[in-house]
C-alpha cells in the first residue's frame, strides 16, 4: 500500500487516522478476551458462561447440576485444564458450603461469591489429591454462607480478591 500526501491538510488528516488507528488499539488491548473453552473428556455437554471481573475476562464451564457439581474438578489431569479456564458451581440459593479434594490433579484457588456474585472469601492454593486414598489427608475446606464458588487453578493469570464483584455471562 503506497500513500502520497499531496497537501499539507492531508498530512494532518493522516495523523489524525493514525491517533484515532492507535487509540482503538489501545482500548482493545485494554480488556482480555475470552479464550476458547477446553472440554476435558467428559465435559463436552457442560454449560459455558464468562465471567468478568475488572477488565479481565474468565472462561468457565458451568456446573449446575448435582451430579456435575459432585464430579467438578475431579478426575482431569493438569494438562487437560488450561490455566485460564475455570468452573463456576452455579446454585439457585446462598446456603453453607464447603468443598474438599479428592482425585484432583493441580491445586486449585476457590472463589466463594455471595448472592450478589461479590467475592467474600478465596481458599488459596488448595493442595490437590489424586484419588480418594488417605493417607495423605485429603483437604477439606471450612464452609462458608455463599450462593456460587469458582474454582480456578492456583497459578491462573487473573487478580482476585475479596470484596470485588464479579459480572456472569450466560
Amino acid at each position: 500500500m503506497t500513500i502520497t500526501i499531496t497537501k499539507k491538510s492531508s498530512l494532518s488528516s493522516l495523523l489524525r487516522l493514525t491517533y484515532l488507528a492507535l487509540f482503538f488499539c489501545f482500548i482493545s488491548s485494554c480488556k482480555t478476551e475470552p479464550s476458547k473453552i477446553s472440554y476435558p473428556q467428559g465435559y463436552e455437554l457442560y454449560p459455558t458462561a464468562t465471567i468478568e471481573v475488572g477488565n479481565q475476562t474468565i472462561p468457565v464451564l458451568v456446573a449446575k447440576t448435582d451430579q456435575e457439581k459432585a464430579k467438578g474438578l475431579s478426575s482431569i489431569e493438569a494438562s487437560a485444564w488450561p490455566l485460564n479456564q475455570g468452573m463456576l458451581f452455579y446454585y439457585s440459593d446462598s446456603e453453607l458450603k464447603s468443598f474438599w479434594m479428592p482425585d484432583t490433579y493441580f491445586s486449585l484457588d476457590i472463589i466463594y461469591l455471595n448472592s450478589s456474585n461479590k467475592v467474600i472469601h478465596i481458599d488459596e492454593n488448595v493442595p490437590f489429591h489424586p484419588g480418594y486414598t488417605e493417607p495423605p489427608k485429603i483437604w477439606r475446606g471450612k464452609s462458608y454462607y455463599s450462593q456460587h464458588i469458582l474454582e480456578l487453578r492456583s497459578n491462573h493469570p487473573y487478580k482476585i480478591k475479596v470484596g470485588d464483584k464479579l459480572n456472569i455471562n450466560f
